[in-house]
């Protein structure tokens, strides 16, 4: 219980700010100098297989257990999700996990994610900037369902986040070279992972954003959240 009461103290964690940097400076600093318009539109593509997997599977199956799914199916999805490389929500029982928790605190000093603590800080400094509960085992015993956090694939995926998004990046730089040399296959993977991954990271935050800052509600619930990014088919 100790740990969950310093759910409010946020620390800085600097991996994820690593990983920020990286995915900005190569995406926004490298992939112009290759840019070709079919390779923006696979980023998108990507981008939302992967982001409608992180919605379907590990917010809605994992974090809400809202269907059923048979094993090949919720591993693909869950995988798929792994791959949006969306800084600590891209593994999965870490999702279901700061996604319960955002519920039960939400909008409150224990919300990891709520713009009423800066709108910077809902859209991507809480990635590097959160409470060390989430680095530690109570975090799962407490808030990931123990059908899920039993699951060996889904613990794969959550401790393997960084080492499947670079199978993923070598299977496109393989697929690349093999068909059109060096040039196509730097173009796959700056576009394949990091312009895909930037699309991710800012549309799905997004959507935090908006859902508590703005629209309408038809009930009190306790907390700041408003049906006006219901548009936004990306879910949180």
């Amino acid at each position: 219980m100790k740990q969950t009461k310093n759910l409010d103290q946020r620390r800085f964690q600097p991996r994820y700010l690593i990983w920020a940097v990286a995915i900005h400076a190569v995406g926004l600093g490298v992939a112009p100098f290759y840019f070709e318009p079919w390779a923006f539109s696979m980023a998108f593509g990507l981008a939302a297989i992967t982001a409608y997997s992180m919605g379907i599977f590990h917010h809605m199956y994992l974090s809400h257990q809202s269907f059923k799914a048979v094993p090949w199916l919720e591993n693909l999805g869950v995988l798929l999700g792994t791959l949006t490389w969306r800084g600590p929500m891209a593994a999965p029982l870490r999702y279901a996990s700061m996604h319960r928790v955002h519920h039960r605190y939400s909008d409150k000093s224990k919300d990891p994610h709520t713009p009423h603590h800066g709108i910077f800080h809902a859209l991507l400094g809480w990635n590097w900037y959160h409470s060390d509960f989430f680095q530690t085992p109570e975090m799962y015993r407490r808030f990931v369902p123990e059908k899920f956090r039993h699951n060996r694939f889904f613990i794969f995926c959550d401790s393997n986040v960084n080492l499947l998004q670079f199978v993923y990046g070598v299977l496109l730089f393989a697929i690349g070279y093999a068909v059109e040399g060096n040039q196509l296959a730097i173009t796959l993977v700056l576009y394949g992972v990091f312009v895909k991954t930037l699309i991710v990271v800012y549309a799905a935050n997004l959507v935090d954003v908006i859902n508590h800052t703005m629209g309408y509600r038809n009930y009190k619930t306790g907390d700041k959240s408003t049906i006006e990014a219901d548009i936004v088919l990306v879910a949180a």
